[in-house]
């Protein structure tokens, strides 16, 4: 065998990314309970915006992603929904917006809003149990199943787009 002609470095420790371990330590713990207050509050603030009829874009948002992230988290096998509170609270949602647009109430009825706040309790009960890694997955798969289905020339059955400008 020949000789190498260069000579092998002389090894140099790294210094330690401090962020990239507290990353870690973060993502593997659960969610903190500051975090899952402000969440739920928010969801709370939406519920009674479709309550009582005043609810804009940014509370609509929060429910939708409150029914897409606990869907998903059911896709991931994180939870169960043996009772069908992701198809109710779509269900609701489809029908607030629908009776909106036709009639103009922006009020939820009282089965509707049952079904919304079955969803929170839901939702509250899946932030108790979830880390910050299983969080940031479920968030980038429901954008990536959202991106897809903009996309796509066809809607799939049993999927509702609903036009953001109808909020």
């Amino acid at each position: 065998m020949g000789r190498n002609r260069k000579p092998a470095k002389p090894y140099r420790a790294r210094p330690v990314n401090r962020h990239a371990h507290e990353m870690a330590m973060r993502g593997a713990a659960l969610l903190t309970r500051d975090d899952r207050v402000a969440w739920l509050l928010a969801l709370r603030d939406a519920l009674a915006a479709v309550r009582t009829g005043t609810a804009q874009r940014p509370q609509w948002a929060a429910l939708f992603d409150a029914i897409n992230l606990i869907e998903e988290f059911v896709r991931m096998g994180v939870c169960r929904d043996d009772a069908g509170l992701v198809q109710a609270g779509q269900a609701a949602v489809a029908a607030i917006l629908a009776r909106q647009q036709h009639t103009g109430v922006r009020a939820g009825r009282a089965a509707e809003l049952a079904a919304l706040g079955d969803v929170v309790t839901a939702y509250s009960d899946v932030l108790a149990a979830v880390t910050h890694a299983q969080l940031y997955e479920c968030e980038a798969r429901v954008a990536a199943r959202v991106r897809r289905l903009m996309l796509s020339p066809t809607v799939p059955a049993g999927v509702c787009v609903i036009d953001a400008e109808t909020l």
